[in-house]
């Protein structure tokens, strides 16, 4: 019999008790019936793959939110059904966390996140983040094939090490000393953020909640509540400070939204939706009542040969607004085209007003082209248009106050390219390899607040633009209340901005369908 199977058969008799009348006296004649060349040959074959997961050293993990600015990550996957010796391995764990600037992190199997939290301070592995996995997502996302082994990475989750939890390859010694030369490895010079606070959306009991790829997310004003739209499944959660739903809405609609934004802060939302017309529809979604309805506006304002994709509603005011852009989608935009219209909290036309930047009427870029608008406490009106070169502020009239030239650094890679009538999988990812995209704009109030972009880099050869292995690099870039402009701020990996404030941004992050909101505070 081969060793595996020996050790895989010794594991089942610890961890479960209708065995327990096998004795370990007949373990130990099993394994002294293994013969010298077998072991030696297994021994060998462990060098080059593990029996615990698909993973090997040296491929890279996922970071968790929690991981990120530690030298050396440890990563446990475990069930409720600890045995003794992995119990005394753990406590091996958590000496390291406390000597090391090394993080630990514990997944338990088939267990709701109240009962890893609850068991975190039951068993005092204070140095520990405990996760609860009640329907193995993370396991299958990890491709954990044992339930009680543990990944050692380094700081930017590269294996270096791959075991049981007890430990049956890879001795402590040698695992400390692993964690020791992480430590003094050089970091790859991605800053370290403080995370502020971090949860799990869940559910009332701490479960975590299935969730879409895609989905909105903005946060209550002067709240730590948190508002998701669940896009894919068609529901809208409202989280509080700890990520517990305390409401949920379903949503009855056909197509997906292009975006959310408050009409009233924090009790009613405008949700926009795109139709064959091109201009987009509006709803409104009180979350206090549930009321969800039209919202309409006069669409005969709307220029010949134009259309309005996005609406916003000033909170103050009340009043709406929407972008302006060519309805022929690879053309220039005309350089006396207003871009924005402005209508009263009735939908009725009152305006239209300013004007494109440069870098739209010398390009053939409308299709992919897209504005920003966002208001402060005075009534004002910023505006970024993407590709994104400034910022530009509006009085409630129309009347423009200041345009601020946008500086970004080295990583912005400016739009320079024609769109072709016909737009081939080639040419979307030679367009998103070459220039940097999402001009989104934050107004967290009276301090300006920031743009963000994206960078994607594909695999040699890639041919699908979606590919889910793209490398997509986030940056902030903050524009302070004087005006001054701070520098580029490269997120954690894996982390998507969903607003910032005056020091923090809140960023999301998705591990088997889970999603994962992360305040960081900013340092610029």
């Amino acid at each position: 019999m081969a060793l595996p199977t020996a050790i895989s058969i010794f594991c089942t008799i610890v961890n479960h008790t209708r065995l327990k009348r096998v004795t370990l006296f007949s373990f130990l004649v099993l394994i002294a019936s293994i013969t010298f060349g077998e072991r030696a040959a297994f021994s060998q074959q462990l060098a080059g793959r593990t029996i615990y997961s698909n993973h090997h050293v040296g491929d890279t993990l996922p970071l968790l939110p929690n991981e990120e600015g530690y030298d050396s990550h440890l990563l446990l996957f475990a069930n409720a059904s600890l045995c003794f010796t992995c119990t005394l391995a753990l406590e091996q764990f958590q000496a390291f966390a406390k000597q090391y600037h090394t993080s630990v992190t514990m997944v338990i199997e088939g267990q709701s996140q109240q009962y890893a939290d609850s068991e975190k301070v039951r068993a005092g592995w204070t140095a520990f983040t405990m996760i609860g996995d009640p329907l193995h997502l993370y396991q299958k996302a990890y491709e954990v094939l044992d339930p009680f082994c543990y990944f050692l990475t380094d700081r930017n989750g590269k294996i270096i090490a791959h075991d049981k939890i007890a430990g049956v390859n890879v001795s402590f010694d040698s695992l400390q000393s692993l964690i020791e030369k992480a430590s003094q490895a050089k970091p790859l010079g991605r800053p370290a953020f403080p995370v502020l606070k971090e949860f799990t959306l869940s559910d009332s009991s701490g479960s975590p909640i299935v969730v879409g790829a895609f989905d909105y997310v903005i946060p209550f004003v002067h709240s730590s509540s948190t508002v998701i739209l669940d896009a894919s499944f068609h529901r809208l959660y409202v989280a509080d400070s700890a990520g517990r739903v305390v409401r949920t809405f379903s949503l009855k609609f056909y197509i997906n939204p292009s975006g959310i934004s408050w009409a009233i802060p924090n009790q009613r939302l405008l949700l926009r939706f795109p139709t064959s017309t091109c201009n987009c529809m509006l709803y409104t979604l009180d979350i206090r009542s549930g009321n969800f309805q039209r919202k309409s506006y006069d669409e005969s304002a709307i220029p010949k040969g134009c259309r309005m994709p996005n609406a916003w509603v000033d909170p103050l005011s009340g009043s709406l607004y929407g972008d302006l852009y060519p309805l022929d989608g690879t053309s220039k935009v005309d350089p006396n085209q207003p871009m924005i219209l402005m209508f009263d909290s009735l939908g009725h036309f009152l305006r239209s007003f300013g004007k494109p930047e440069k870098r739209l009427t010398e390009y053939v870029c409308s299709d992919v082209a897209d504005s920003y608008l966002g208001f402060d406490f005075r009534g004002r009106l910023y505006e970024v248009e993407s590709p994104a070169e400034a910022i530009k502020i509006y009085r409630p009239d129309g009347n423009l106050i200041r345009r601020i030239a946008l500086k970004f650094g080295s990583n912005w890679k400016p739009y320079a390219i024609n769109l072709p009538r016909n737009i081939s999988n080639h040419f979307w990812i030679r367009l998103l390899s070459t220039t940097s995209g999402e001009g989104l704009l934050f107004v967290p109030g009276d301090s300006l607040g920031a743009v963000t972009y994206i960078n994607v880099k594909f695999k040699q050869g890639e041919t699908d633009p979606i590919a889910s292995d793209a490398v997509r690099t986030y940056f902030i870039h903050v524009i302070h209340s004087d005006f001054t402009q701070g520098a580029d701020v490269e997120l954690p990996k894996n982390a998507i901005p969903r607003a910032v404030g005056k020091d923090y941004c809140l960023a999301t992050q998705y591990l088997a369908n889970h999603l994962r909101l992360i305040w960081y505070q900013l340092k610029n």
